[in-house]
């Protein structure tokens, strides 16, 4: 795993676990964070449900979305989570690998990290 492209970013992770995971300590989510990272993504998730009542086709939603772009990966897998419904999440992963070079990019990465 070292030797892959995500080498750099696991090796912190691998080398020193403990530093970064606690054996025997519960997983703490800081809720607060999580909620104001939630309210920056909302307005985005707001759209694209708007967008797919008035798109008459999926084609014309992705279209629609260039708004994505401004997104960090991380903010896109946020949108993603919080829509909730499986229909949706597939249009905002297939709207975000149109729209958003750095999250196809970190999709690509992870993928390719899976395989080995």
């Amino acid at each position: 795993m070292l030797g892959s492209k995500l080498g750099d970013v696991l090796r912190p992770y691998i080398e020193s676990p403990g530093r970064h995971i606690f054996p025997g300590e519960r997983l703490a989510i800081d809720w607060l964070e999580f909620e104001a990272r939630r309210k920056k993504v909302e307005p985005y998730l707001e759209r694209i449900v708007e967008l797919e009542k008035t798109a008459g086709s999926r084609e014309g939603l992705l279209k629609g979305t260039e708004f994505l772009g401004e997104l960090s990966p991380d903010q896109g897998l946020l949108l993603v989570y919080i829509a909730e419904d499986e229909k949706l999440q597939g249009l905002i992963n297939a709207a975000l690998g149109k729209n958003n070079p750095q999250f196809r990019e970190a999709v690509i990465r992870y993928f390719k990290a899976l395989q080995g």
